[in-house]
């Protein structure tokens, strides 16, 4: 009897400990979630200001001497120079 109840008890801790790993992984799938939603969001927006040709001309002519056209993914971060304010 004494080594069922044991038992029982080391199963109850082995759902417990998998129940607060599974918790676990969720909450990094929500955090890489969201971390892929705002990356989308800040593509669609330089691909919206793209169109609208609010990028720099040397942004554009970059991307059109290179091939690419506004619908492919491009880290424009890297290639945008700010213009000095006025």
């Amino acid at each position: 009897m004494r080594q069922l109840k044991r038992q029982l008890e080391e199963a109850e801790e082995e759902v417990t400990r998998a129940n607060a790993y599974r918790r676990k992984l969720q909450r990094e799938l929500d955090d890489a979630t969201e971390s892929v939603d705002c990356v989308n969001r800040e593509v669609s927006s330089l691909k919206s200001k793209l169109r609208r040709g609010e990028v720099p001309f040397n942004v554009r002519r970059t991307m059109n001497l290179t091939g690419l056209d506004s619908d492919d993914d491009v880290d424009l971060k890297a290639d945008v120079v700010e213009p000095a304010a006025e």
